[in-house]
């Protein structure tokens, strides 16, 4: 038998029975003259058990009905009314959440639950610092508490509050001296400081007491950052670590090797890999990758070097020209990568890269004509080399020409999405707003899920102040698609804002700046939100933030505007 099945309909009857005790009436229909306090226990149960099956059958809405209808019956469940802003976070209306939650705790400041639970929800919606609030205010009621304070101190130190966030995990260590999470964190702390021996004995005993094989990589990597090559050594080649097949602590192993100039060894340590003997050349690249990491160029160098003339001749040219050009070694950067061949290993790659250090070389004229040479051929002729045409066209500020290549890309690659999302933006920068629209609708008219054309829509039109629901739809599609997009969840923020959702669009606002911290348009659209919120204080705090950012000084100049109006209220 489907025991699924059977259970719905075990509960089913159950509930019915319950009803016909209680006398409802209606399913969904709030039972009427409940006088004993019996009666209601039983009615506001019966609301209780719908809303539980409707909620396990991911019928929010409907579960969010039965439990409301369950508070009328007994208004004073606690049980009940803690299940309400988790189903609000299912129907994705986080404000709600937050909303109820901070009548609760302001009609009870001792219901520390619901504290808790809007320090969860806080942090469900990125807004650290409400949520570290609350914590403290919970712990300030309850200090024994202590997975509040681990907790605590990890949000701190995300934060990098790192005193306050030192002091915490000390207090825990006082109590608890074997608590892995406190010696953990310490450890990550005095790094983040610079004491390194304290971060050592922190990592050693952390170690001691839950060994494992990401923590060993952690500690490894410590030492080598710390330039202790001997003692990462040391350590890698004892205890479990030295047993262990990871190839993450192998690698290391021989990184450390490398580091402490034993280059032999640590090629027999490559060759131990037990898939086999790792080819001359691909030990090359390794060892150069290996190298790189350890911060030593001329020894990377030396490796790719190796592999100049050999089948591998084109990716150690590349490699050879990226290490150069990291360095604004131009020269020899573009030494390796000449020529650029069609066949050549990375070529798309290549020619973006010569055509950026020609530029970066006062030659964009020279780098312009490289590329109309590459897209007048008709054998090397690509899309992207379109887009770095018209990128290079617009750093010299020509945006007639800009569009220009944009169009003839357009002409020979109607299908590529990435040529029209491009020509969508020009023409947006170029005040050709309603053109731009039409263009992103035909991406998304034969590729329905471009996030970016989706976005780019929503976002025009919640800027303009129209179709505001559509513009809605299309961003919530868009960042389902790409949900950790800070762009992305900006146009969702700046939407609720022209919705009139104020407390949502901050939470939504909030979110996009710890996804992007440093973007100005999404701090001043922050501001604006606080500000009418009445928040003067963050307003002020995220409007200056901007004016730092903006690196147009029309922006910042209408920032700065928004600063002084402020300051005046």
């Amino acid at each position: 038998m489907n025991t699924r099945f059977f259970l719905h309909i075990s509960l089913t009857f159950f509930i019915l029975i319950h009803a016909s005790c209680a006398r409802v009436p209606d399913r969904m229909t709030a039972p009427a003259g409940h006088n004993t306090v019996e009666t209601d226990m039983s009615c506001a149960y019966f609301y209780f058990l719908w809303g539980s099956h409707e909620a396990y059958q991911q019928h929010f809405h409907e579960a969010l009905d039965a439990y409301q209808k369950a508070l009328i019956c007994d208004p004073d469940a606690e049980y009940i009314k803690a299940k309400i802003p988790l189903l609000y976070l299912k129907l994705d209306r986080p404000e709600k959440a937050i909303h109820l939650l901070q009548e609760t705790v302001a009609q009870e400041p001792d219901n520390y639950e619901s504290r808790l639970q809007l320090a969860e929800i806080y942090l469900h919606t990125r807004d650290i610092e409400q949520s570290i609030n609350e914590y403290k205010k919970v712990l300030a009621a309850r200090p024994d508490n202590e997975p509040i304070w681990i907790r605590l101190g990890i949000l701190l130190t995300q934060q990098q509050q790192l005193t306050e966030a030192r002091a915490v995990f000390t207090r825990q260590l006082e109590r608890k001296p074997d608590s892995y999470f406190a010696l953990l964190y310490l450890a990550r702390i005095a790094d983040m400081q610079k004491r390194i021996d304290d971060a050592e004995r922190y990592y050693l005993k952390a170690l001691s007491l839950n060994w494992s094989e990401d923590l060993t990589v952690e500690l490894a990597e410590f030492y080598l950052t710390s330039k202790l090559s001997g003692k990462s050594l040391r350590f890698l080649q004892s205890g479990r670590q030295a047993e262990s097949e990871d190839e993450r602590i192998r690698l290391l192993r021989i990184q450390s090797l490398l580091a402490a100039e034993r280059e032999k060894e640590a090629i027999d340590e490559l060759n131990s890999n037990r898939a086999g003997t790792v080819s001359p050349e691909e030990q090359s690249f390794i060892l150069s990758r290996l190298y790189l990491s350890n911060h030593n160029r001329e020894k990377a160098i030396e490796q790719l070097k190796r592999l100049i003339g050999t089948d591998h001749n084109d990716r150690a040219r590349y490699l050879l020209a990226l290490i150069y050009y990291d360095s604004k070694q131009y020269a020899l950067a573009l030494q390796n990568l000449d020529p650029v061949v069609p066949n050549n290993d990375h070529f798309l790659e290549r020619i973006a890269l010569k055509t950026q250090i020609m530029q970066d070389q006062g030659h964009a004229d020279e780098a312009a004509a490289v590329i109309q040479q590459y897209i007048t051929d008709e054998s090397t002729r690509h899309p992207h080399l379109y887009h770095i045409g018209a990128s290079i066209e617009e750093n010299q500020g020509n945006k007639n020409q800009v569009l220009n290549i944009l169009e003839q890309g357009i002409r020979q690659f109607p299908d590529s999405d990435e040529l029209l999302f491009d020509y969508g933006i020009q023409l947006e920068k170029s005040g050709r707003q309603e053109e731009a629209l039409s263009v992103m609708e035909a991406i998304l008219e034969r590729t329905p899920d471009h996030a970016e054309a989706l976005n780019f829509v929503g976002y025009l039109w919640a800027d303009a102040n129209k179709n505001l629901n559509r513009a809605k739809d299309y961003i919530v599609k868009a960042i389902k698609i790409k949900p950790n997009n800070g762009y992305i969840q900006d146009s969702l923020g700046w939407v609720y804002y022209r919705l009139g959702n104020l407390e949502r669009a901050k939470i939504e606002l909030i979110g996009a700046i710890h996804l992007v911290p440093d973007d100005p348009s999404i701090h001043e659209h922050l501001g604006d939100v606080c500000f009418d919120l009445q928040l003067f204080e963050k307003a002020l705090k995220h409007y200056e933030s901007a004016r730092e950012l903006h690196e147009n000084d029309d922006k910042a100049k209408r920032v700065l505007e928004k600063i002084e109006k402020l300051k005046k209220r």
